[in-house]
């Protein structure tokens, strides 16, 4: 049983760094704002809009030490309007 109110199979991690997220396929790349990271899953606030099911390569190097780099790809599941900018929700495919 799980001591958390989260109903997910894995609690998130608040992330408060910038993500470099590039087009699986070599295209441009962006820089992101981190959400928040759970072992499934990510999300981040863009100024781009991603499409549902884009295959992506991001690079995560929080500020603080207290989580390892990460570089994976992962693939959008949604993005909602946030402001002038999206809110993009993804699943992790793979680590690299």
């Amino acid at each position: 049983m799980r001591d958390y109110d989260e109903k997910r199979g894995f609690r998130r991690l608040t992330l408060d760094c910038v993500i470099s997220v590039h087009d699986a396929t070599g295209g441009r790349g962006h820089e992101v704002a981190g959400r928040d990271l759970s072992a499934e899953g990510i999300s981040f606030i863009a100024e781009h809009e991603f499409a549902q099911g884009q295959i992506l390569e991001v690079r995560i190097k929080p500020a603080a030490a207290l989580l390892p780099p990460l570089h994976a790809e992962i693939e959008v599941l949604r993005a909602s309007p946030e402001g002038n900018r999206y809110l993009i929700a993804a699943t992790i495919r793979r680590t690299l």
